[in-house]
């Protein structure tokens, strides 16, 4: 890995360190969302606790739009998606207002 990448990926453990010892009602809605994405990244495919949701089968957004393209996107096969997008681009420009 490159030292760049690395360097970063130390900064953001190092941040969501910090920002886990402070009591997160002081941290604002964009500080506790950091702290989830960091944990996500950091858990194995398979982790959950008893009846939670394993991590591959999470959602990664709030937004259902995109979790459904995201799901499309991962139901083709990986030699397709590019027509994929680009049906979707030439749909999109179709329908823009």
């Amino acid at each position: 890995m490159s030292a760049s990448f690395l360097t970063i990926v130390r900064l953001n453990v190092a941040l969501a360190q910090a920002l886990g010892a402070v009591d997160p009602s002081a941290l604002s809605e964009e500080a506790r969302r950091y702290l989830r994405f960091i944990e996500f990244l950091a858990a194995p495919p398979d982790a959950g606790k008893a009846g939670e949701t394993p991590v591959a089968e999470r959602e990664l957004t709030v937004d259902p739009g995109s979790e459904a393209w995201i799901g499309l996107y991962n139901r083709v096969s990986p030699r397709i998606r590019s027509t994929l997008l680009a049906l979707a681009h030439a749909a999109a420009e179709a329908l823009r207002e």
